[in-house]
């Protein structure tokens, strides 16, 4: 890979991290990411603390930007906690997010065991996140713009990858083209070589016909000599070169 080819490589990771960043910066617990379902049941063990369980309808975490109206229901089981159990439900219009606030105390154990179950008409994306993570994420909502996200970086990402692309394949194209460059030019040399070691003086032979009459030698093919009308007899003579 030439050096053009690995610089295009190190501009496409990077923007792959930089677009990475963009719609996820904020920390949640990864354990609990349920992308685009409309129905699912989450296991969770929480220590003592202050938590947020989103139900997202914007789309910003799974990057899917065509959203439409979402009936969502949820049931809650806290198992030795408290409350033991709850359940809501409510209409998440295409954009809109649902925040379930969870607070843990934490008297005879670790942690408290969690159960969150969830239906949906339509997908939503599911997450669990702490105080800071939820206000990460409401100011990442607010500051972004979903109905140019998707084509925008859609259309960045073809162009990179195809600039990516013909990078590596001028690369390699430049590569074979002076690799089979090299090889016939070291071809050529040696024919080259080896012809001028073959011319060198030498002796040749040449078919004459003679007439012992005249003594006389002709080039051209004849049976009678031209001058006395003898027979002539064909004879290879040897002859210098002369270069």
């Amino acid at each position: 890979m030439n050096v053009q080819s690995r610089k295009l490589l190190l501009f496409l990771t990077v923007f792959c991290i930089v677009c990475s960043s963009m719609t996820n910066a904020f920390d949640y617990d990864t354990s609990s990411l349920r992308e685009e379902i409309t129905e699912i049941s989450i296991h969770m063990f929480l220590k003592e603390g202050y938590y947020h369980l989103v139900i997202d309808n914007t789309g910003y975490v799974s990057g899917e930007y065509d959203r439409e109206d979402s009936l969502v229901e949820i049931e809650i089981f806290a198992i030795d906690g408290e409350p033991e159990y709850v359940s809501d439900s409510r209409n998440l219009g295409a954009f809109v997010y649902w925040d379930i606030p969870i607070s843990t105390e934490v008297f005879l154990f670790f942690t408290i065991h969690f159960i969150f179950n969830i239906t949906a008409t339509n997908p939503v994306t599911v997450f669990l996140t702490d105080e800071d993570g939820f206000m990460d994420f409401e100011e990442e909502i607010e500051n972004f713009d979903f109905r140019k996200p998707s084509k925008t970086l859609l259309i960045i990402g073809i162009v990179i990858g195809i600039v990516f692309f013909a990078g590596i394949t001028v690369g390699f194209i430049e590569k074979i083209r002076k690799k089979h460059g090299y090889v016939k030019l070291e071809k050529v040399v040696e024919v080259k070589e080896i012809e001028e070691e073959t011319a060198k003086p030498g002796k040749a032979k040449t078919i004459f016909y003679f007439c012992e009459q005249c003594n006389e030698d002709y080039i051209n093919k004849v049976k009678i000599c031209p001058n006395c009308g003898n027979k002539v007899k064909k004879v290879k003579r040897v002859l210098e070169e002369v270069l």
